[in-house]
Order: C-alpha cells, then structure tokens, then sequence
C-alpha cells in the first residue's frame, strides 16, 4: 500500500502560519501592555523613593515646595496616561486573542480531520495485510495438500510396484 499522504497539508501549513502570526501580534500587544505597566511601576517607585528620601525633607523655601509638588503632579499626570494607554490597548488585546484563538481553532480543526484520515488509511492497511495474510496462508494450504497427495500417489506407486514383485 502507499505511503500516507495528506490532500490538505499544504493548507494545514497555511493555518499553521496564520495562528503563529496571529500569535505572535498577540504577544506584540501585550508586550506594549507590559511595558506600559512597567512604567507605571516605574514612576510610583520615582514618586514613593523621592517622598520617602532626604529630598522631601530638605524643602526650606516656596520654591523648593512649588518644584516638589510640580514634580510629583508630572509623576502622576504620566501615569494617568499610561494607565490610559493599557485601558485603550484593553479592546485591542481582547481581538487579538478572539483572533488566535480563532486561528488555532481552525488548524485545529484541520488536524483532526488529518487524524481521522490517518487512522482510516492504518485500518485499511491493516485490512490489505489481513487480505495478504489470508492468501499467502492459503497458498500455504493448497501446497501443503499437494504435497501430501503427490506424497500419497508416489506412496501407492511404490506399494503398488512392491506388490508387483
């Protein structure tokens, strides 16, 4: 019987290509996620380390005060925006998901049919050894009969040229 082939691999490769690249602009979008919550992070480890350091201590003027407080309200307006940032990229990285997880299911669904096509093609070689076994047994059969008559006619004969004598 012939080796296994797949009518539709190439197609399979083709789902295979689209879910990596759906994939892979899935993890752009959370990657961009991360690294606007890393800035986050970020700014509140600025903010929290200039509140708990020397600086927040030494304020001896106005000045002084006026700068602290510019700067921390620079701290928090940055990280509203990057909080805002993750809310707006929140919908993107939802489609992004319902799209991989579309393509995986469409490779998926190829892969069982090639499963599936898979196993018949391994019961119908079962069935064709089963056919060869059958007949080779029964070739078997037939010359082990034929030898056992030619073993009983040339066995007569000899009985037969015996009593002869």
């Amino acid at each position: 019987m012939k080796k296994f082939r797949f009518g539709m691999e190439g197609f399979l490769k083709l789902k295979k290509m689209e879910e990596d690249r759906k994939v892979g602009e899935l993890a752009g979008v959370i990657g961009r996620i991360e690294k606007e919550r890393s800035t986050i992070r970020s700014y509140q480890d600025k903010v929290a380390h200039y509140l708990s350091g020397d600086k927040a201590k030494m304020v001896h003027n106005l000045n002084d005060m006026i700068m602290i407080r510019d700067y921390l309200g620079e701290m928090n307006k940055k990280r509203k925006i990057a909080e805002r940032n993750i809310k707006n990229m929140q919908t993107e990285l939802q489609e992004k998901q319902k799209a991989a997880a579309n393509a995986r299911k469409n490779r998926r669904v190829i892969e069982i049919l090639k499963e599936k096509k898979y196993s018949e093609y391994l019961y119908d070689l079962s069935v064709e050894e089963g056919k060869n076994l059958d007949e080779f047994n029964s070739s078997r059969k037939n010359h082990f009969f034929n030898a056992i008559d030619k073993y009983h006619i040339n066995k007569e004969g000899i009985n037969a040229a015996n009593t002869m004598e």
